[in-house]
């Protein structure tokens, strides 16, 4: 078979187009620290493969598929035709990025003083991209891997969740490029890493520099002030009900799955929580303009628990005909006295 001597000749190649979904699969399943490294083999494969398109072609297909198929899959469970507009669009991103982010290194790298500028060209490609896949209906939910960590306050508030992937997506592509100028020539023979970094030193260090000068400018010192200056703490808890079974039986089985969700709230309650959040659609249904009977089940539950709830669920706007992603806020008293509706949901329509 002709693929096997390929991938002998080309095993490092093939090794790397490989670890970077493999990695994203682990972390969308749950370990989120990766995503501190999940992009790094990705960049160093472009990084290496002279501008050739099928190499460049094959990388893409595998960082757009792989993660779909090991981590998204409960969109496809949802609804086919869903998975496979996903497919497209998520596959079109790699490609269209790689094949320009490829071109830019190849330009900007023959100019000496434009290289510390190529330093921040991927994070401005992908939040760039991000953007422009905002306007679409399905928007950019699952590029946003700013999502995936526990971010400071301000800095989510002044740059949002793409600007905060922007800066993984950075981040990622410096260790990438300090490994590849530290260790691999274009055909990943092993050069001196002392010498490397050396002679690379300035463009490392300025990265870093302002990479952490961002990080901790904006960190949040948590707490909340009040009108006479002073800090309040007011605990919070977010639950979980890891509720594994298909859309259609979350919808016809809300109230066992809210009856999880009350359980876990009570023990964060007794834990000290003032306010407990719940997942996005938690509550699969509208309750709160149809089943009249669980809504005033729930207000009795904030109230007698003395907890204010944010509450995943859905709400169908007549109007349009649209089914939004929103979350209420129930306070302590059994009122609700407010509702963020998501601006970027995937379509549930």
């Amino acid at each position: 078979m002709e693929f096997l001597p390929y991938i002998k000749k080309n095993k490092l190649f093939v090794f790397l187009a490989l670890l970077s979904p493999i990695i994203d699969v682990f972390l969308l399943r749950g370990q989120y620290f990766l995503v501190w490294v999940v992009f790094i083999p990705f960049f160093l494969t472009l990084l290496s493969v002279n501008n050739e398109k099928k190499k460049i072609l094959v990388t893409s297909l595998l960082m757009a598929i792989i993660p779909l198929f090991g981590g998204f899959l409960w969109i496809y469970n949802f609804k086919k035709m869903l998975f496979l507009i996903a497919m497209v669009v998520v596959t079109i991103f790699f490609v269209g990025f790689s094949l320009l982010f490829t071109k830019m290194y190849q330009i900007l790298n023959k100019k000496r003083y434009w290289q510390y500028l190529f330093i921040f060209i991927p994070g401005l490609i992908w939040y760039i991209s991000l953007q422009l896949l905002s306007f679409f209906r399905y928007g950019s939910f699952m590029l946003e891997y700013g999502v995936f960590l526990e971010i400071p306050g301000k800095l989510a508030y002044y740059i949002g969740i793409k600007g905060i992937t922007a800066l993984f997506i950075t981040f990622n592509f410096l260790i990438a490029l300090i490994i590849k100028k530290s260790f691999f020539v274009r055909d990943f023979s092993f050069i001196s890493f002392r010498k490397k970094i050396e002679k690379n030193f300035g463009i490392i260090f300025f990265s870093l520099v302002i990479i952490f000068v961002i990080l901790t400018l904006f960190a949040n010192n948590g707490g909340e002030i009040n009108s006479e200056g002073e800090k309040i703490e007011i605990k919070v808890a977010a639950i979980q009900p890891n509720i594994h079974e298909t859309w259609e039986w979350r919808q016809e089985h809300y109230e066992l799955i809210a009856d999880k969700a009350f359980n876990l709230t009570k023990q964060a309650v007794n834990e000290g929580a003032e306010i407990v959040v719940w997942p996005e659609y938690t509550i699969a249904v509208d309750f709160i303009q149809y089943r009249e009977k669980f809504r005033n089940k729930v207000f009795k539950f904030a109230k007698e628990n003395k907890v204010n709830l944010v509450i995943g669920t859905m709400l169908y706007d007549s109007q349009s005909g649209d089914h939004l992603d929103v979350a209420l806020y129930i306070n302590s008293f059994g009122e609700i006295i407010g509702r963020y509706d998501s601006i970027s949901p995937a379509s549930f329509n």
